[in-house]
């Protein structure tokens, strides 16, 4: 945050709303791309916040950045609601807590209170890890995180829960594959220097010159050396199952030589100390103060991280792609037009479709999401994924969907879902067969889950059709494609469906002729 810092001590604190959420630098095009978040009541305060201001803000960040660089800049607005924040919550213990928090905290027994310019907390935390939080402090890391996300003051409280012994099991068993970036090893014995009081981090996690720092590894090679000014040092590289780290131990007694000199190729040992550069080999060293023997666990620490990559891949499946409608054709200025009532022409649509493994929107789960995106009356995009429902499919659910335990070995899991289809909806009137009594319940209850808002407007075919066949005897999907002559190429799958729910709902809008 000394970039937001320097900024605003160079504006005198001119634009001390901003927060700064997110950058990255395209190396290739020497550009870089920064987000700032402006409050919701500011943003469309045209007299506070307007083009001339934004590029005031753009002027002061270029007068900070090297004359090479360009800049791309950002503004995103955002409402403070129980959602937003709830959302950030769950980042940050993802972010840096996942193996101790994850299934140790439920999101809706969180308490968010929201004032004109304060925000409290209460974070309920199982009571057997409830003093390493305290310990730790993460209801003030929490709290300076919130801070860093929007404009509010925000108060951080943890509260104490029990949990039963049998749940606590089932804790342990699923947050032990969690990677939190530490090496799973247990220390032995000081050998030289200051003892060591945190868990070692992988080494692949530093690249850059950085102060306290604790790694671990396996020695494979140590050498005792002279420096010029006769001062005895000793160098040595370690290598744990991320990376390697050469490291330098410089003596300050006689007693502490003896003591370094108990190292051996072979050892295990933790390291902590400071990340400096090499500027002779182009790389860092690790000058260490502290040097304790170890036993590191290589087979669970492998196991984690090959977890995590796999949880990684999996959220990568979600597929969004351009889609072609065969049905579609090029319009000159001399062809007849198809009517498209006005709320078509006006509106962007998400038409959607959920399989599931059952009927009950509180308790049953997700398995497959599919939808298309529909602008002035065109079918442009279409998105679909699969889900793990961690839990074995039920019968009846494969009887309708026909969806095996196969099909969702590779499937991510909802939490890295939901966003990804909250961000596809954005600004768009969700449509849906029976999607107002089945499916938009699923979503509310997930998007809610991980601190999304989903409030978007919606619309239901099975309405629709009940309002132009009164009386009818079935206004299933089946019944209403056959009706209108509707094409679903493979009935109760997610993306077929909602092909097929996008293409009835287009006939029934131009029929009701809805504004």
């Amino acid at each position: 945050m000394k970039f937001l810092e320097e900024f605003n001590r160079i504006t005198e604190n001119k634009y001390n709303y901003l927060r700064l959420t997110d950058y990255f630098i395209d190396e290739e095009k020497c550009v870089l791309n920064i987000t700032f978040v402006v409050p919701y009541e500011i943003f469309n305060d045209d007299s506070i916040f307007n083009s001339e201001v934004k590029g005031e803000i753009s002027n002061y960040v270029s007068s900070l950045l090297p004359e090479e660089f360009g800049l791309k800049i950002k503004f995103d607005k955002v409402l403070v609601t129980p959602e937003v924040v709830l959302r950030y919550i769950n980042s940050f213990i993802r972010e840096r807590y996942v193996r101790v928090l994850d299934g140790r905290y439920n999101p809706n027994d969180i308490k968010i209170n929201i004032g004109q310019k304060e925000v409290n907390v209460i974070l309920p935390v199982e009571d057997i890890i409830y003093s390493f939080c305290e310990s730790r402090h993460i209801d003030l890391e929490l709290a300076e995180y919130l801070d860093s996300k929007y404009n509010f003051v925000n108060h951080v409280s943890l509260r104490k829960v029990e949990v039963p012994e049998e749940v606590e099991k089932k804790i342990q068993a699923k947050t032990a594959l969690f990677d939190d970036g530490h090496v799973i090893c247990k220390s032995e014995r000081i050998i030289a220097g200051h003892p060591v009081s945190l868990p070692p981090i992988y080494i692949s996690r530093f690249r850059k010159p950085q102060e306290g720092i604790i790694v671990c590894g396996k020695v494979l090679s140590f050498e005792k050396k002279t420096a010029k000014s006769g001062r005895l040092f000793f160098k040595f590289k370690i290598e744990d199952p991320t990376g390697v780290m050469n490291c330098i131990y410089f003596t300050r007694a006689t007693k502490h030589s003896k003591d370094i000199e108990q190292v051996h190729v072979g050892g295990e040992y933790i390291i902590n100390g400071d990340l400096m550069e090499d500027s002779f080999n182009k790389s860092v060293v690790l000058f260490a103060r502290g040097v304790l023997s170890c036993k590191i666990d290589t087979e669970a620490t492998l196991k984690k991280i090959h977890y995590m990559q796999k949880l990684k891949k999996k959220a990568e499946k979600v597929k969004i792609e351009k889609y072609n409608d065969p049905n579609d054709k090029e319009y000159t200025l001399l062809d007849e037009r198809p009517y498209m009532c006005p709320l078509l022409e006006r509106n962007d649509f998400v038409v959607f479709d959920l399989e599931t493994t059952g009927l009950d929107p509180n308790n049953d789960r997700i398995v497959e999401i599919g939808a298309v995106r529909i602008s002035q009356g065109i079918k442009v995009s279409t998105f679909h994924t699969f889900i793990d429902p961690e839990m074995r499919i039920p019968d009846q659910a494969f009887a309708v969907n026909k969806i095996t335990e196969d099909l969702l070995d590779d499937a991510p899991l909802i939490q890295d879902v939901i966003g990804q289809f909250v961000d596809y909806c954005h600004d768009a009137i969700v449509v849906g067969q029976n999607a107002i009594h089945f499916d938009i319940p699923f979503i509310k209850r997930e998007a809610k889950a991980n601190g999304y808002l989903f409030e978007n407007r919606a619309l239901d075919t099975k309405d629709m059709a009940r309002q132009l066949n009164p009386g009818a005897k079935s206004y299933s999907l089946a019944t209403l494609c056959k009706e209108y002559k509707v094409v679903n190429n493979q009935a109760h799958r997610a993306l077929s469906d909602a092909l097929a729910t996008a293409d009835l709902f287009m006939i029934l809008a131009n029929e009701l002729k809805l504004d």
